[in-house]
């Protein structure tokens, strides 16, 4: 069992499906994306996420929000337009309308580049289908600014999911870093089983 266990592990030492880079990468998209979901905080609810929900992230500090951004998977789901077609944005005021897009676009190169160089990793991270990922392939690197116009691009993950949202703002204002832990974790579970 020993000997076993030492060859996949080094198997997996040789090839990782995440490297850290990635999950770094990660990290900063989500907390661009916790700041863009505090910049809302005046609006009924944003992305999917409730106005209350809005509000407590808005007033977490910017080390809260890194400790809620760190979640080993993406904070957000991509609404792929994989009919090929792309709405227009739907009028958000300039400030916030140039925000979502920076934040968009970041998040669509970030997928685009996962799905071209390995598709697990996109799968895994961003929760990808097969379908998303081959879609992202398809594409070339100056398509994506126009797709991140789309107003519902960004989607909040887990927002029908309002204890999970509120555990992770509570956790962090709390202190309490093993309950955030495992609601953190919690998320990988549904992810594995194909919630989103």
């Amino acid at each position: 069992m020993t000997g076993r266990f030492h060859q996949e592990g080094d198997l997996l030492a040789s090839r990782p499906v995440i490297t850290q880079g990635m999950l770094d990468d990660l990290f900063g998209l989500n907390l661009a994306y916790l700041d863009l979901l505090g910049a809302h905080s005046g609006d009924t609810g944003v992305h999917g996420l409730s106005s209350s929900d809005v509000l407590l992230l808005a007033d977490l500090t910017q080390a809260q929000r890194r400790e809620v951004a760190a979640c080993p998977y993406s904070l957000f789901r991509l609404n792929l337009p994989l009919d090929r077609t792309a709405e227009p944005s739907l009028g958000s005021p300039l400030a916030l309308f140039q925000r979502r897009h920076v934040c968009a676009v970041s998040a669509l190169l970030f997928a685009w580049h996962l799905a071209r160089s390995g598709q697990p990793a996109a799968r895994i991270l961003l929760g990808l289908s097969v379908t998303a990922c081959e879609y992202l392939r398809s594409l070339t690197a100056s398509r994506l600014p126009a797709i991140a116009t789309r107003e519902s691009l960004l989607i909040t993950r887990f927002a029908q999911r309002r204890q999970f949202w509120s555990e992770l703002i509570q956790s962090v204002r709390a202190g309490y870093a093993r309950r955030l832990e495992v609601t953190q974790l919690a998320g990988v579970q549904w992810l594995a089983l194909g919630s989103s």
